[in-house]
């Protein structure tokens, strides 16, 4: 049974004005990119200041085809000032980017009011360059390196890949760190979209991927520690200069 691994996102009380409670949601946005058949699950703190007793609730705004929902739909009866938490699992059927919004609220039968906002994107795929960012803008004139992560799913074990057959970009970059060495692998293995499957994140001097103005995504090619032949995923990018 695939594992769920819940992040927690704090939403942060930022001042108390009047009765209203002001509020800002952390992070503001998600961006994940989720392999097929894979769900994301988040774990919500929303904090609400000294309003008496109320509830709490998000509504979701969603394209067809992307799914968020929330656990509780509603906490009720919360007296204020208070944090209640809320699990969200965020599903895409195929395709991307595709959006949603989440609005949390707090009030009872006669009133309510907005603690916040989060906007989400989704792509569905197995690559996922700059992890965490959308859209996927690359500089070729900076120096640095361009983040690329290798997503596990419950089909797909990214420990079963050889590290030294890592290629990105039209002129098949290697990684800038030696994956070779245990204990820099082990710093480069993380769960990067929140669906409980290991992901491996390796780093590509943007110089020297062949990355040009005019491209419009960018691929990864690695092979088995048992090799089965050079498989090839991508990701979509914005080459600003």
């Amino acid at each position: 049974m695939k594992k769920v691994i819940a992040i927690a996102l704090a939403v942060v009380m930022l001042a108390t004005m009047g009765g209203i409670a002001l509020a800002q949601i952390e992070p503001e946005e998600v961006n994940i990119v989720l392999p097929d058949g894979e769900t994301a699950t988040i774990t919500k703190a929303v904090g609400i200041g000294d309003v008496g007793t109320v509830d709490v609730w998000g509504v979701v705004s969603a394209d067809a085809g992307l799914t968020v929902t929330l656990d509780p739909a509603v906490r009720s009866g919360v007296v204020g000032p208070a944090t209640v938490s809320f699990t969200e699992r965020i599903a895409i059927d195929s395709g991307g980017p595709k959006y949603a919004t989440v609005t949390f609220y707090y009030g009872d039968d006669t009133t309510q009011t907005e603690i916040g906002k989060q906007t989400i994107s989704v792509t569905e795929g197995d690559l996922d360059i700059k992890p965490g960012s959308f859209p996927n803008s690359i500089n070729t004139k900076k120096n640095g390196v361009t983040a690329v992560a290798l997503l596990g799913s419950s089909s797909f074990d990214v420990t079963t890949v050889d590290v030294t057959t890592l290629r990105f970009g039209p002129d098949g970059a290697q990684p800038a760190h030696d994956l070779t060495v245990l204990a820099t692998y082990i710093f480069h293995l993380e769960d990067v979209n929140y669906d409980g499957n290991t992901d491996l994140v390796s780093h590509y001097r943007t110089k020297d991927t062949g990355i040009a103005v005019g491209d419009t995504s960018a691929c990864l090619d690695y092979d088995l520690k048992t090799p089965v032949g050079v498989t090839t995923v991508c990701d979509s990018i914005r080459v600003i200069k």
